[in-house]
């Protein structure tokens, strides 16, 4: 069986011991748990029974309270305590806890509804008859109590008290029991654990001790290539040996073929190291040429440096020109464009300047014409004063006429009231007209003087206008000729500066390639002296690789193939 199967069985036996442990502890501590909420449970009931027996105390009490004295502070106390047993009841019977105790709960309900009855029939009792209420109270309700009420509750409490006992001691025998299986599963696992680890141990060590063995031998007895590890398991030890058996075998060919490749190797170090010698005098002449040829390049180069750089300066300056050419010719186009903007302002300004002169000359013949019309209209209201005057002189005539003659004028006199009333109101609005139509007037006359001030205005204005409009006129010419010569300034300079980039570009790439054959004479110059170098270099590899060939004869010649 191989190593790989053992280990997976072992495991797989710890695991499934692991798991069954597991499984078994789950289980004991979910069943603990079941019981302790059980007892939990059944020891709430037992409360509440206790508090039931204090309540019916309470009632009685209460009772005799009632009976004594006959306050109705004690028929409050006996209701809330009713109610308190009720509920109580109510709770032992629906707990989940309390199925086995439901014949019980329900005769104990029976009997308290029996003493409820009793009990409100002595308080009704009481206020007619205290004599009767007290003989029922020690009476039958004191016979139902004691003989039956009372030993109901004790047996319900008697029963649960030897339920929560008897499940107490049925919990800690089940726990002690649990922990026993637990420590003896659990040492159980350990035993198997530690057995199949040491069986584990033993299959993996003796076959490994057995190839260090073997292994020391080889490597202790003087390099003999021809001995073999013998193992007869067929496990992965065994096909760990027969791969090293393949592995000295293979060894042992290669040490056979160094030796022999170390015996050519001798001879050709020996004819390596006299070549090397001739190209050392040959490296040594063509390295002092090269560095001729490299310092004098390197001269040019700097020559060129200080060219360029005087080049590059007076691009650098015409390039600024070439710019500030190109801003002023820019600046010349923008002036250019706000002149013909303010040229084409100023021709607006001068038509709205003639609109309004036109407007203005509409506005004074109408307020001429508003003015002939507001003289009419006084002369209008003039003459309606003068009627209202009248109008009102005919109705006084009238109201005396009326008044001389008597009972039967009394209708021509209020006709003749209602006519004078409207004369003067008449009156009235015509003079408010004739105050209104004089306002009119006056500020007609001001708004002719201020019509008259705006024309002269205006027409100043007009003149300016038209002067400035040549003025622009004559500017915008000027900054056109100016624009037109920057803009031939811009282009020569630019030309001038795409020459002078030529150039430069020009210089740069003689320079660059001046200083690539420096570099090249440089990097020429520097690998001769590097191949001078190596050439020494090689002749002392060529004298040391003579020396290791001898020694790795020597070496391979320890070796037992």
């Amino acid at each position: 069986m191989k190593v790989k199967t053992r280990l997976i069985l072992i495991l797989s036996i710890l695991i499934i011991s692991i798991l069954g442990s597991g499984t078994l502890s789950v289980t004991t501590i979910a069943q603990s748990i079941e019981q302790s909420s059980t007892l939990q449970g059944k020891m709430e009931l037992q409360e509440h029974t206790k508090h039931l027996e204090f309540l019916l105390s309470g009632l009685s009490n209460d009772e005799r309270g009632y009976l004594l004295t006959g306050k109705p502070d004690y028929v409050d106390g006996m209701k809330t305590k009713i109610q308190g047993i009720q509920q109580t009841l109510t709770t032992i019977q629906q707990s989940p806890y309390g199925q086995d105790y439901l014949s019980s709960a329900q005769k104990l309900n029976d009997i308290l509804t029996q003493a409820i009855a009793m009990n409100e029939k002595m308080v009704a009792l009481r206020a007619q008859d205290e004599q009767a209420a007290t003989s029922l109270h020690f009476g039958e309700e004191r016979t139902l109590r004691k003989e039956v009420l009372t030993p109901a509750v004790d047996e319900l409490v008697n029963t649960l008290a030897d339920d929560v006992v008897q499940l107490k001691a049925s919990n800690d025998q089940k726990a002690k029991l649990s922990n026993l299986i637990l420590l003896i599963v659990t040492i159980a696992a350990s035993v198997v654990g530690i057995i199949l680890g040491i069986i584990l141990l033993r299959s993996i060590l003796k076959p490994l001790n057995l190839l260090n063995k073997q292994m020391t031998d080889i490597a202790e007895g003087e390099a003999d290539l021809t001995q073999q590890i013998d193992i007869k398991q067929k496990d992965e030890f065994g096909m760990l040996a027969a791969s090293f058996n393949k592995f000295v075998a293979s060894l042992r060919d290669i040490v056979s073929q160094i030796g022999a490749s170390s015996e050519m190797v001798a001879a050709s170090a020996e004819e390596f190291s006299a070549s090397a010698g001739q190209s050392k005098a040959t490296s040594q002449q063509v390295a002092e040429s090269m560095q001729v040829i490299a310092d004098q390049a390197g001269r040019q180069t700097r020559e060129l440096d200080r060219t360029s750089e005087t080049l590059q300066n007076s691009l650098d300056k015409l390039s600024t020109i070439s710019v500030n050419a190109t801003d002023m010719a820019d600046f010349s186009n923008t002036m250019r464009q706000q002149a013909e903007e303010g040229s084409h302002s100023i021709r607006q300004v001068g038509d709205q300047m003639n609109s309004i002169h036109q407007s203005v000359d509409q506005a004074d013949q109408s307020v001429t014409v508003l003015a002939a019309h507001a003289s009419q209209i006084d002369a209008m209201t003039t003459l309606i004063n003068e009627v209202s005057a009248q109008t009102n002189l005919l109705a006084l005539n009238a109201a005396i006429e009326a008044a001389r003659a008597g009972e039967h004028g009394k209708g021509f006199a209020v006709v003749a009231d209602e006519v004078r009333k409207l004369a003067e109101q008449s009156a009235a609005a015509t003079q408010q007209i004739k105050d209104l139509v004089t306002r009119i007037q006056t500020e007609t006359q001001s708004t002719l003087g201020a019509i008259q001030t705006v024309k002269a205005d205006v027409a100043a204005g007009s003149e300016v206008t038209r002067s400035t409009v040549e003025q622009f006129t004559r500017i915008l010419q000027a900054v056109e000729d100016i624009s037109g010569k920057t803009s031939e300034i811009a282009q020569h300079t630019v030309q001038m500066n795409h020459d002078f980039t030529e150039s430069s570009h020009a210089m740069n790439q003689v320079n660059q390639g001046t200083r690539d054959i420096s570099g090249s004479t440089q990097e020429i110059a520097a690998a001769t002296e590097e191949q001078l170098a190596s050439s020494e270099e090689i002749m002392y590899s060529a004298a040391s690789l003579t020396d290791l060939a001898e020694e790795l004869q020597v070496l391979v010649h320890r070796f037992k193939v």
